[in-house]
């Protein structure tokens, strides 16, 4: 809801650009924010490695599948290192640090009903052979040469439903490796 707060006052008032980064963020430059405001790209992204000396950075890549019916469902995965080049382009990340346009904003605000930022876990359906069942996923009991629904429930966070988002409307997401910061502290849960 915050970061929806956020497109839509970021709009109102007529900003160029919205920049947005966790406050459980260190940036290690201190020009790490400039460095995505001058890149001047639809959506640019800092590489954010994970809590706990963690070897992964918060931009992804898609996942290949070895299965051909399992491409329809996209699926990513964490970069362990990070390119050399100054600006790269990426197929998901987390917006614990970026910086988006404002087309992007506006496009994204009038398509997804005022909330670009929408947490959803997806249920998808496919018709699959019995015999693919070996995946793990969760199937009626299959019998011979029968063919059954498979539902495969897909989790997916607001920031990265939003990159995917954007991309399949031909935005570009780009990420900068020299606009580097480290999530600092550990995580709680609070229960009610």
């Amino acid at each position: 809801m915050a970061r929806n707060i956020l497109v839509e006052k970021m709009l109102e008032w007529n900003f160029d650009y919205l920049i947005m980064f966790d406050d459980d963020q260190l940036p290690m430059s201190k020009d790490a924010f400039f460095r995505l405001l001058v890149a001047d790209k639809d959506m640019v992204v800092g590489c954010v490695r994970y809590r706990k000396k963690s070897k992964y950075i918060s931009i992804c890549k898609k996942e290949k599948f070895e299965k051909e019916w399992a491409e329809w469902m996209r699926s990513y995965k964490p970069y362990k290192e990070i390119p050399s080049q100054w600006l790269f382009q990426v197929d998901n990340a987390g917006t614990g640090m970026c910086c988006i346009s404002r087309k992007v904003c506006e496009f994204m605000y009038k398509t997804y009903n005022k909330e670009p930022f929408e947490s959803k876990s997806t249920t998808y359906t496919k018709q699959v052979d019995w015999e693919w069942r070996e995946v793990g996923y969760n199937t009626a009991e299959p019998e011979p040469k029968d063919w059954k629904i498979q539902l495969v429930r897909r989790v997916l966070s607001e920031d990265y439903l939003f990159f995917e988002r954007a991309i399949s409307h031909w935005f570009e997401l780009r990420a900068d490796w020299q606009a580097k910061a480290y999530h600092f502290g550990d995580p709680i849960r609070l229960e009610p």
